[in-house]
């Protein structure tokens, strides 16, 4: 008897066990994202601490401690770097940024390279784009603070006309994947 009024119980909060174990499958990504994070963190904290605190621990010296936390900063930067399946998620970014402006690029092809060392992917593409100076500028500065890691390897401007309204710019970008 009391087997079957749980289960009448149970089966009546359907939406309320719903609920239920969403938010506790929601805790526990955000509890696995945080803590990775703060473990990153603390790993550098206390490699600066033990440094600074007890300089001659048994450490060979500051540049074990530089190679330490260079190591860890690599290990953050990668990753925060995006997949290399994100790759059409990035030229979809970067067309809409050019049409926000009202430009339109010339042969925009990314040419991609392993980076060995450090296992990345490094794509490249050289492009041009015409327009007035205020519209490459704005691109530009859209670009520098974009989210995604955009590194401006290359860029020439050239004056084509006679009143200084149109401007042809050649931009050569790169930007990095795991």
């Amino acid at each position: 008897m009391k087997y079957q009024r749980i289960t009448n119980a149970l089966r009546f909060n359907r939406f309320f066990w719903a609920i239920c174990i969403l938010i506790l499958l929601l805790n526990l990504g955000y509890y696995a994202v945080h803590v990775q994070r703060q473990k990153d963190e603390i790993k550098k904290l206390q490699v600066t601490y033990s440094l600074k605190r007890n300089p001659g621990n048994g450490y060979p010296g500051p540049e074990f401690a530089s190679y330490m936390v260079a190591q860890l900063d690599l290990r953050i930067f990668k990753a925060k770097l995006p997949p290399k399946e994100k790759f059409v998620e990035l030229v979809k970014e970067l067309n809409e940024l050019l049409q926000q402006h009202g430009l339109d690029a010339d042969h925009m092809a990314f040419k991609p390279e392993e980076v060995a060392p450090l296992k990345l992917w490094k794509y490249t593409s050289t492009f041009g784009v015409s327009g007035r100076y205020e519209q490459l500028k704005g691109f530009i500065a859209d670009l520098q603070n974009s989210s995604r890691l955009f590194s401006l390897d290359n860029l020439s401007l050239f004056n084509r006309s006679n009143d200084g309204e149109r401007v042809d710019m050649t931009l050569q970008i790169s930007t990095y994947f795991r």
